[in-house]
């Protein structure tokens, strides 16, 4: 949770030094492929030479659905407020508990049922909040762009479920962490983004947040989504925008109105029930 926290608060260093937000993006994806290579590529390459064409098309779009998630979600905080961004991007468990229903009948309890209303609740108080204080240049673009990385986020902890199991987390993270990051340079190339802006000071701050927010807080995602449900993992990390906010706040002086606080404490709220019903769900099924 801390490593992830952390990346709205490096992206806006990176933007800062000039970085466009494809680039950002980009290199983010590219530096931690390349990082996990060593530890993962014969894990991944044997895999993926076993695997059927079904599987390799499941695999190519969760890499692509996690390109899209960070195209969105980085370029959403060139328009609007931290709080609202963060806030508005890990709302996926609304998306994760509806598909999964609907594809893997997986029917979530009712505490967590109340858990992910009460974080939505929360998401909308600090996104109206936000928009009410006017932080942010185009805050409607930045929420709708937000909310692109929530769903494509969504489906990507869907597709994993049952990828992960065929190649193992450290393989299967790399090859969509490669995937994506092919997917994100050809598209940084394209929008002429690729080049612009780069400078030692902030290449810096994308392999901070390649290590941290990406290999540790992401990789700990996928290792934890192979031991709980996916609608558990993805409430979860609905702290994020909580300690996102109090970082911008401390270091850029992005106010947190009293709306925005009432928001994030739903947000806990919604966490500690989803928590609470795994407890419970586990308790019973070792009884």
């Amino acid at each position: 949770m801390l490593a992830v926290s952390s990346a709205s608060i490096l992206i806006r260093y990176a933007q800062a030094q000039g970085m466009g937000e494809l680039a950002i993006a980009a290199y983010r994806l590219l530096f931690a492929a390349l990082l996990l290579m060593p530890f993962a590529v014969t894990a991944g390459v044997t895999a993926l030479r076993r695997f059927s064409r079904a599987e390799l098309v499941r695999i190519a779009a969760a890499g692509s659905c996690l390109a899209i998630h960070f195209a969105a979600w980085i370029s959403s905080l060139a328009y609007t407020s931290v709080a609202s961004s963060v806030a508005l991007v890990t709302s996926h468990p609304l998306w994760v508990a509806l598909v999964a229903y609907l594809v893997f009948r997986d029917r979530p309890g009712r505490l967590t049922l109340l858990g992910i209303g009460l974080t939505l609740v929360g998401a909308a108080i600090i996104m109206w909040s936000d928009q009410s204080g006017g932080i942010g240049s185009a805050p409607l673009v930045g929420n709708l762009l937000a909310i692109i990385g929530a769903v494509s986020i969504a489906v990507y902890i869907l597709l994993a479920r049952s990828m992960r199991l065929a190649i193992g987390t450290l393989g299967y993270v790399w090859v969509v962490y490669a995937i994506a990051a092919v997917l994100l340079v050809l598209g940084a190339a394209g929008a002429g983004r690729l080049f612009t802006g780069l400078s030692v000071v902030g290449l810096s701050f994308v392999l901070a947040m390649a290590v941290g927010p990406q290999l540790i807080g992401h990789t700990a995602i996928n290792y934890a989504a192979r031991h709980l449900q996916p609608t558990m993992v993805s409430v979860a990390i609905l702290g994020e925008p909580v300690l996102s906010a109090a970082f911008a706040w401390v270091l850029f002086g992005e106010s947190v109105a009293p709306l925005q606080m009432a928001g994030f404490a739903l947000t806990l709220g919604g966490i500690l029930l989803c928590a609470l019903d795994n407890r419970f769900n586990e308790a019973a099924e070792q009884g």
